[in-house]
Parts: C-alpha cells; structure tokens; sequence
C-alpha cells in the first residue's frame, strides 16, 4: 500500500474495526478527554500508515473542524533518521524557526512555548517509530526524543492551553 496514495475510505477493505477504534482514539484526543498517547502496530504491509494518515486523520481534522470547530494540526513525520530529524520535520511544519543549528533543548522550548501561546492542538504522528530505537544499528534516539515530548506534554497541560498527543506507527 502507498502511503502517499490518494485513497478513499470505501477502498479499504476488512479494516473497518481497525478504522472506528483509531477514530474512537483520535475523538478522545481532539476533545482532550485523554491522557494517553498510543502506538499503532502490525506487520509491514497491512496498511497502518495508510490508515492512520490518510483515512483517519485527515477525516478526522475535517470532521473536528466542520462539527466542534477545533483546528488540530496534525504534524506526519517519517523518514525519522534520528532525534534532530524529527525534530527539524515538526519545527517546519509549526512554523517554529529551529534550523537545527542550536541544542535540542531549545527546540523542544520553542516547541512548548508555540503550543501554549498559539492555543494549537497538536497530534504528532511519528511513523516507523521504530527506527528510532534500532540498536543493531546504534541508534537508539527514541528514547530522549520520547522523554523529551513527554516532558514539554505534562508542562502544556499545566498551562491549560493547548495540547501536544502523541501517535507513533510501527
């Protein structure tokens, strides 16, 4: 299945369940009802990206929209090599100004400060998260990157304002 395809609902076959609970989660997410961030799993091939980014989400920020006039800024990252290239892929898309060139702390401020002062909802989806922990490889850029969001998450949710979720694909 191509990611990047163009492909409608109605051509995803046998995934129904998969797509209400995605869609149930997600409905949690948006109205701030949870607390929990999640990680969707399978085996390579069986259409997780292709659910999740193009039926879900984008259904689902239309739908936010049109029915409880919630803006969610839903941020796909891939291609993830390690921490700073995540980090350069959601500060590009927020309009955030990290060029990568300072430390990564002071991304992750600009990043916490954007959400609280903008108001943005904030849904982050980082595909093949796994690759982040690849030890064979001597990767392992997960964890800090992980620790690191959760921490600017629980500071967003004192301020009241905002939020940042998490949803990783592997």
């Amino acid at each position: 299945l191509d990611p990047d395809a163009d492909t409608p609902r109605n051509k995803i076959v046998g995934r129904e369940e998969q797509i209400q609970e995605l869609t149930y989660l997600m409905k949690q997410l948006a109205e701030g009802n949870s607390a929990k961030n999640f990680i969707v799993t399978g085996d390579t091939g069986v259409g997780k990206t292709l659910i999740t980014k193009d039926v879900v989400l984008e259904d689902f920020r239309k739908k936010m929209k049109e029915e409880r006039d919630i803006n969610l800024n839903i941020v796909y990252t891939e291609n993830n090599k390690n921490e700073r290239s995540v980090l350069l892929s959601i500060s590009e898309k927020l309009n955030l100004g990290y060029e990568g060139r300072s430390s990564l702390d002071t991304y992750y401020q600009l990043l916490e400060k954007k959400i609280i002062e903008d108001n943005l909802k904030v849904i982050l989806v980082i595909d093949e998260i796994d690759e982040l922990f690849d030890k064979g490889k001597n990767k392992d850029h997960g964890n800090s990157l992980l620790k690191s969001l959760l921490d600017k998450r629980k500071k967003i949710k004192k301020a009241e304002t905002g939020y940042l979720q998490i949803v990783g694909i592997t």
